[in-house]
């Protein structure tokens, strides 16, 4: 079961997320600071996400897939008495929020665990009652009944298990009309994700190329992602009618090959990309800086790009020379001499990235990419699967970088492709090193396909 927990560091207690993965539940975890997170060792290994309930289209996105929401809310009960508001306020309003929320995801999950905690026992009782009475009263408005809401006082795992268990009770006890609806959706298509680098360098590439023919033809949706300038999709263009779009960035775009448009997902803001620009000037007014806008590589100077990193820039067609920061970017890259590089990304370390701000990519030694901070996490090809139209908890997805394995904590059952498949963790149920021959590996995958 997918689980989307919100929490406070404070009211997450230690052992609580080990005890809901041991009993076999995928997680994804709301946090409100990723750089206190990082101090706790109980978090490793988790799907971290930082977010803010003033952000209503991000709670939607990471609601929209989840089976469960699991709010482990704090209260306070020094609010001001007013007559829309009960005294004692969960999470600032945020669970309220999260409920209006589940209204508008489409899928949206089945079951809503309201968590309190100690703290749910104010000055005045009367406050938690009315609490309960009023996300009931949401719920009925919201969801029209389609929600079961469970409010339990504490956060031990044992009483959320418990009520989770009461929810697969309920559904084996559902009619046969609702069983039918489940059934229609999990025989939704999938969505194969993988890397486009692998497509293209494939040693039998006109099997693999047939292979995707007949996985798309099957219904499956294939994005294939890749780091490399657009120039060097659209110049494979032909060969990639299989699909439609292709994830850029790693995330931070989505690029439609048959009309050019780039649609971004995540944006780098200009008053960000100017402190990052202006520190990295800092450090060495020799370095190039450019800032990516869709198709166009923005640079301040003259200077060229390395030739290693020339496929990763983009030819020199596409770069014009302009402001780095009066326009949102996708990506800005550093590039230069390695020690210089190294003090910059030491610099966006501590400053911008331990408070989860950017997401730092090193593409080799004398080029380092800024990225959107949730490029590198589950939720930037959860955003991309939106605008796609593609099922949640997708069938298959093949990764081949530690920054790929970061979109692989919303699929049910995952496949590890190339160098990195060994540190994936428990989430890939089969690897597959480097040297596996990408075309068996689809070979497989059809024929599952074909027997579901």
């Amino acid at each position: 079961m997918r689980i989307l927990v919100i929490s406070t560091l404070s009211d997450l207690r230690e052992g609580v997320l080990a005890q809901l993965r041991d009993a076999g539940h995928d997680l994804v975890v709301v946090i409100p600071s990723m750089k206190t997170a990082r101090e706790r060792s109980d978090l490793s290994g988790f799907a971290l996400f930082e977010g803010d309930s003033s952000c209503p289209g991000d709670w939607q996105r990471l609601i929209e897939g989840s089976e469960v929401v699991l709010h482990l809310a704090y209260s306070t009960s020094n609010a001001p008495e007013c007559g829309a508001e009960p005294r004692h306020v969960l999470r600032q309003d945020s669970v309220f929020q999260t409920v209006e929320a589940i209204g508008r995801a489409t899928p949206g999950p089945g079951m809503m665990i309201v968590a309190s905690g100690p703290s749910s026992s104010p000055d005045d009782p009367s406050d938690a009652s009315l609490i309960k009475d009023r996300l009931e009263h949401i719920a009925r408005t919201v969801e029209d009944g389609q929600v079961a809401l469970h409010f339990i006082r504490t956060h031990e795992s044992d009483d959320i298990l418990a009520a989770l268990s009461e929810d697969a009770r309920c559904e084996r006890d559902e009619p046969s009309s609702a069983k039918t609806a489940h059934s229609e959706v999990d025989s939704e298509p999938a969505c194969l994700a993988l890397p486009l680098e692998s497509i293209l360098n494939d040693p039998e590439p006109s099997k693999t190329f047939k292979m995707l023919e007949a996985i798309a033809s099957a219904g499956v949706h294939i994005v294939p992602f890749t780091s490399s300038a657009m120039y060097e999709v659209l110049r494979h263009r032909e060969s990639l009618q299989f699909s439609r779009y292709v994830i850029m960035g790693d995330g931070a775009a989505l690029l439609d090959i048959m009309t050019e448009d780039v649609i971004r997902t995540e944006l780098l803001e200009p008053t960000l990309l100017e402190e990052l620009v202006t520190c990295a000037r800092g450090v060495s007014p020799r370095l190039s800086i450019y800032s990516e806008r869709g198709m166009n590589l923005i640079s301040d100077g003259s200077i060229p790009p390395l030739a290693e990193a020339a496929g990763i820039l983009g030819v020199s067609e596409n770069m014009i020379e302009g402001s780095l920061h009066d326009r949102p970017a996708t990506r800005l890259f550093i590039q230069g001499p390695p020690a210089w590089v190294g003090r910059v990304q030491s610099v966006f370390t501590e400053t911008w990235w331990k408070s989860g701000v950017i997401a730092l990519l090193e593409y080799h030694p004398g080029l380092l990419g800024v990225l959107p901070p949730t490029a590198d996490r589950s939720i930037g090809l959860q955003r991309i699967e939106t605008l796609l139209g593609a099922p949640r908890r997708s069938s298959v997805v093949l990764v081949s970088s530690p920054l790929d394995a970061g979109l692989i904590e919303i699929y049910g059952q995952t496949w590890a492709f190339g160098p990195f498949a060994d540190v994936m963790g428990r989430h890939a149920t089969r690897r597959f090193p480097a040297e596996s021959p990408l075309h068996g590996l689809l070979g497989d995958f059809l024929a599952r396909q074909s027997r579901r």
